[in-house]
């Protein structure tokens, strides 16, 4: 649940700056979700500084990885940030996963 204000500003080439007057609303875009609008999946990062919408490119991105099919015993943290890891850097485990 929202616990500050959002702004939001329209950007060149289809970038917005967000901006957050509470940090824990920061957070939960940065990191609980997959941001879809209309089926548009959004890329989410953190403002860096001299960031020109024009020029700047994606590197990396975070994504939702399911495995189907894993035995319920690997239904742990340390093994699923071990799996994670073997595709990139784990960022999350999803609580649900683990119950």
């Amino acid at each position: 649940m929202r616990k500050g204000v959002i702004s939001i500003i329209d950007l060149d080439n289809d970038y917005y700056l967000v901006a957050f007057t509470h940090e824990d609303d920061q957070y939960a875009a940065l990191m609980d979700g997959l941001w879809f609008i209309y089926d548009h999946y959004l890329t989410v990062k953190e403002w860096s500084p001299n960031f020109h919408p024009a020029s700047d490119t994606i590197e990396e991105v975070a994504v939702w990885v399911r495995i189907s099919g894993l035995p319920i015993e690997y239904y742990d943290s340390r093994v699923l940030n071990f799996i994670g890891n073997r595709v990139g850097k784990t960022v999350k485990v999803d609580k649900n996963t683990l119950t």
